[in-house]
């Protein structure tokens, strides 16, 4: 049985939630970009990752409210399939204090892999419409660069072109895309400052996600001060940062700096959201 106390709670960082939702409304739909470019996508994303999160978290409640109407059928008559109110009716058992705290957590760790994912989505797309493609070429050979002074001298020319050929990535991470970005932008000495509350929030947050994929245990130890609280890391113990205020903090953060980023930079050209315009390719049979 959840505690009422606790339930408030819960029910007031939802409202807090949906207000944040609302409040990326216009900021998706700013007049200066398409309704494509990534600078409007972006908080449509977010919003969308809100919607997920709270329709999960409240979901639970709501169908334990009317699983009686739905299991005697007092609203079958609502319902255009008969096979509804029996699916439906099944939702009642997530209520279950042995099935809600697991529901609950699962919700909160889908929602920091997809605060992520929106966020990487959109930098890589800004970041591949300024960055000059020496730029591009300087990460891809990043590896290579690093040993090339060592090996330069010690190894005949097709060698040492063998070996950079072979250290060669198509990959670029997510900090070299976000501080490439970072210092594009126009910046006065006062937003300069912003730069590391940004950089440190980031490292932060992408920490956070990675641990996941080692059971909510750091491979290192970490500190990071940050205005939303102090998070420490210890390698190998488990972490439990996903509280509700966290949470609510790290979506207005991400906000915030995407904003940061849109109001700073210098680019009048479109930046299209590729997921926006491609078309299915699947030709499998539908359902």
């Amino acid at each position: 049985m959840i505690d009422q106390e606790d339930y408030l709670r819960f029910l007031n960082h939802l409202q807090s939630i949906i207000s944040l939702k609302e409040s990326c409304r216009p900021l998706s739909e700013d007049k200066k970009y398409s309704h494509d470019d990534v600078r409007n996508t972006y908080y449509r994303q977010v919003m969308n990752v809100i919607n997920d999160y709270y329709l999960g978290m409240i979901g639970p409640f709501f169908m334990n409210r009317i699983k009686d109407p739905l299991g005697n059928g007092t609203i079958a008559q609502y319902l255009p399939c008969a096979i509804e109110n029996e699916l439906f009716s099944n939702l009642g058992f997530l209520c279950s204090f042995s099935y809600l705290k697991t529901w609950h957590d699962m919700k909160k760790v889908g929602l920091v892999f997809s605060l992520w994912i929106v966020f990487e989505d959109s930098i890589d797309i800004i970041y591949q419409n300024i960055a000059t493609e020496s730029e591009i070429e300087k990460y891809k050979n990043g590896t290579f660069n690093r040993i090339k002074k060592i090996i330069e001298g010690k190894l005949i020319d097709e060698d040492i072109q063998s070996i950079q050929e072979k250290l060669k990535s198509d990959y670029i991470g997510i900090n070299n895309k976000y501080n490439y970005i970072l210092n594009f932008l126009t910046l006065d000495k006062n937003q300069k400052k912003k730069v590391k509350e940004i950089r440190d929030f980031l490292q932060f947050f992408n920490i956070l996600r990675n641990s996941l994929h080692t059971n909510s245990r750091p491979m290192k130890n970490y500190e990071f001060k940050l205005s939303i609280g102090t998070f420490k890391f210890e390698k190998n113990k488990h972490i439990d940062f996903f509280t509700l205020d966290v949470l609510y903090n790290s979506i207005n953060e991400f906000v915030k700096i995407f904003s940061f980023l849109r109001e700073n930079l210098d680019i009048e050209k479109e930046m299209f959201n590729t997921a926006s315009l491609v078309e299915n390719s699947y030709t499998g049979t539908d359902l």
